[in-house]
């Protein structure tokens, strides 16, 4: 298999969706989104939001689900590992998650899909923060850029920790949510 993995060729893009954008009734929001908007040379885009609010999930699902429509093998990861809820969101294993996972393994992914992919954080017994920065943690998401052409991070909203501004250093784009 021939690596996939590129690098962000300049600083992170900020996108920034307000709620009205996300609450459309007239159609199944990953109809509505139009990832086209966003360059096409985003393999890692980060989702997050400032208020604890579904919105930030629905739009990162949403966005996964319109990358793998379009034919891109695409990654939906999970990166709250403090509080996963993927595992009950998508009735996946709470055992068996991105922390869990030894590179040299196998993959612990559920399909959701064709071509879309969900990975659950796992949790962290040891200082998050400290993870996140960690070499283990830059391993796995390079790991991944070699096997999809787009992963959709999924981090905790800001008012909770701010762990998503680190994971901002993976993404090569970043969608904010806004209430208001």
């Amino acid at each position: 298999m021939q690596p996939l993995s590129r690098s962000c060729t300049s600083k992170p893009k900020y996108h920034i969706m307000t709620h009205e954008n996300l609450t459309r009734r007239d159609s199944a929001l990953e109809d509505a989104i139009d990832h086209s908007s966003l360059n096409p040379t985003l393999q890692t885009v980060n989702v997050m939001s400032v208020s604890r609010s579904m919105n930030k999930t629905l739009m990162a699902v949403s966005l996964a689900k319109s990358y793998a429509r379009a034919g891109y093998k695409t990654l939906l990861l999970e990166v709250n590992f403090r509080h996963s809820f993927f595992p009950t969101f998508f009735d996946l294993d709470a055992n068996n998650g991105f922390s869990y996972w030894a590179i040299d393994d196998v993959l612990p992914v559920n399909t959701l899909e064709k071509n879309l992919d969900v990975l659950a954080s796992g949790s962290v017994d040891d200082n998050v923060s400290h993870y996140l920065v960690s070499r283990g943690f830059k391993q796995r998401i390079h790991a991944l850029r070699s096997v999809y052409e787009k992963i959709v991070i999924d981090t905790p909203s800001l008012a909770e920790h701010l762990d998503a501004l680190i994971t901002v250093d993976y993404a090569c784009g970043s969608i904010i949510i806004h209430d208001a």
